[in-house]
């Protein structure tokens, strides 16, 4: 049988953690429901013998929805994060902008797995330096934020953490990621037209081809 819970992560009690060992996020069944239809729609149909299991098996596959796009994830769900003692609120889709292959993305992705380090509050436990994490993490703020027809430039680190960043950066793999320039992701802004304006002109950003091509930017604030 499967039980579905609706919990506050913010707030759980001694139950949850008794009980952990057989619970799992919706992400989880939602995978595996998929997985068993994928491989149900790409089973070869059995010989019609007039058998009871063929014809129950040909009812089944008639009665399976085909496959027309993946699974949605859950959106608009915030975690908040133990980073080395400091804790990070962040929205899960914002860190899944990493790069699929990333250490970052992995860890945000998986964050139900058992092997996992937790605080004492349950939190998700990160042992990184919070200060380039939370640069890291502001980044990727403005690109979820940032509307999709505008570009992105590289991140822009002060001085005195630009070494902690780059480092972090390497750890979790996304150096490549923070020296490109990248779309926005927000909705577009709907921009009022101007009044007075010539109808040659346009007064609004046109998206580009293509984002330019920086390298990693660093200031000194």
């Amino acid at each position: 049988s499967l039980h579905l819970h609706i919990l506050d992560r913010r707030d759980l009690g001694p139950t949850f953690w008794k009980y952990e060992y057989k619970n799992m996020p919706i992400d989880a069944v939602i995978k595996v429901l998929q997985e068993a239809v994928d491989t149900e729609q790409t089973r070869p149909a059995p010989e019609d013998d007039g058998d009871a299991h063929g014809l129950e098996h040909q009812l089944s596959r008639t009665c399976l929805p085909r496959r027309t796009a993946a699974l949605p994830r859950p959106i608009g769900e915030v975690l908040s994060v133990n980073v080395g003692g400091e804790t990070v609120s962040v929205p899960r889709d914002t860190m899944l902008l990493a790069p699929e292959g990333s250490r970052l993305h992995e860890v945000f992705l998986n964050d139900w797995s058992s092997t996992v380090l937790r605080d004492d509050s349950g939190r998700m436990f990160l042992n990184y330096p919070s200060r380039p994490f939370k640069v890291i993490v502001d980044h990727m703020r403005r690109i979820h934020n940032t509307p999709a027809d505008e570009v992105v430039p590289p991140v822009s680190v002060a001085s005195d953490v630009r070494s902690e960043v780059r480092t972090l950066a390497d750890l979790l793999g996304i150096s490549g990621f923070l020296a490109e320039s990248h779309w926005g992701r927000g909705e577009p802004l709907v921009r009022p037209e101007r009044r007075g304006v010539s109808a040659g002109f346009c007064c609004a950003r046109r998206r580009p081809r293509s984002p330019p091509s920086q390298r990693f930017v660093a200031t000194d604030v």
